[in-house]
């Protein structure tokens, strides 16, 4: 019997982490894609004490104002890390275009919807 060799998922899993990857310290920014409208997250995020969270990006302010190379480079320059909502995740790439990825900033996919403040801030 011959068996087709399975694909890996592309999908990314989530995986709970008992310390975090990166130290939050003051002098870190990073910045956050999500779905619109992304003062939806703002608001929730906004009494929190999430320091290094620098900007909320909902994913049509991304299409429309970063669209040229030198928007892309200069927004890739000013935060340390990029995080991304699950249900844009896939579809950055292409928003995001070599810039990001040459330099080796890819955004880490993290869900934020349907989670409690308390979630959120740990």
């Amino acid at each position: 019997m011959n068996r087709l060799p399975v694909k890996p998922s592309v999908r990314p899993q989530l995986v709970h982490l008992p310390h975090p990857i990166y130290s939050a310290s003051e002098n870190s920014r990073v910045c956050v894609f999500v779905k619109d409208p992304a003062r939806a997250f703002k608001d929730e995020i906004q009494d929190l004490e999430i320091p290094c969270i620098a900007k909320a990006i909902g994913f049509d302010k991304l299409k429309r104002n970063f669209h040229q190379f030198k928007d892309k480079r200069t927004l890739a320059k000013e935060y340390d890390t990029f995080l991304a909502d699950i249900r844009v995740y896939k579809m950055l790439p292409e928003q995001l275009g070599n810039e990001f990825y040459t330099h080796k900033k890819y955004p880490v996919p993290i869900k934020v919807h349907g989670m409690s403040k308390k979630e959120l801030q740990d």
